[in-house]
């Protein structure tokens, strides 16, 4: 009897350990993530290293750590959501037409797009994505893309912060490349580096 508690008692530490870094990990899978990002990602190469940085990610959204962290919890699903907006937004530039540099705001994901980031709903010239293709109010696929990762990368900064806070994590350090601080991280201009899969269209 002893023996079989002595098993359930490490198996059961064992299970602890396995999700005791999950923040850490989460972390650490969308730090890499960004420097795919920065190194120069391909549209076809987004969305599966998008699906490597989820599993970690879910990992820790699973764990007690992420109950116990709320806000760590909460700048996570942040920088997941940014990652999947570019992701989202960049698709169409593949499904509306030919693969199209600039698409109507009135596209169903556009107007969902500028819905959730309104401060881009702006003319180019004036630091947003919007401009006009043969009199059609038209938004730039790619700037809006990379404007949804540069928001996660600005986001991740705060993840990092919070999960080496010393009140929640004690001397917890993580084994990350900081962040770079970069003024121009809230801007659609800023380059994120994401390969173009086609010429960029002249406008008409």
């Amino acid at each position: 009897m002893k023996r079989i508690l002595l098993v359930v008692a490490m198996m059961m530490m064992l299970v602890g350990n396995a999700w005791a870094d999950t923040g850490k990990d989460a972390v650490r899978a969308l730090s890499k993530l960004e420097a795919r990002c920065e190194a120069g990602i391909s549209y076809r190469d987004f969305a599966p290293a998008i699906g490597d940085a989820k599993f970690d990610v879910n990992m820790f959204l699973q764990s007690q750590e992420a109950k116990d962290k709320p806000e760590l919890t909460e700048s996570i699903e942040k920088v997941m959501s940014h990652y999947m907006s570019a992701n989202t937004i960049w698709t169409v530039k593949f499904t509306w037409g030919t693969m199209a540099d600039f698409v109507p705001i009135s596209n169903d994901t556009v107007e969902s797009f500028l819905i959730k980031y309104p401060e881009v709903n702006k003319n180019i010239d004036d630091g947003g994505i919007v401009t006009r293709i043969m009199f059609v109010k038209s938004a730039n696929i790619e700037a809006a893309a990379q404007y949804a990762i540069n928001q996660a990368s600005k986001e991740l900064k705060t993840a990092m912060m919070l999960l080496v806070k010393p009140q929640e994590t004690g001397d917890v350090k993580l084994d990350l490349k900081p962040p770079r601080n970069d003024p121009k991280v809230d801007s659609p201009r800023h380059e994120t580096k994401v390969k173009s899969e086609s010429p960029t269209r002249q406008n008409q």
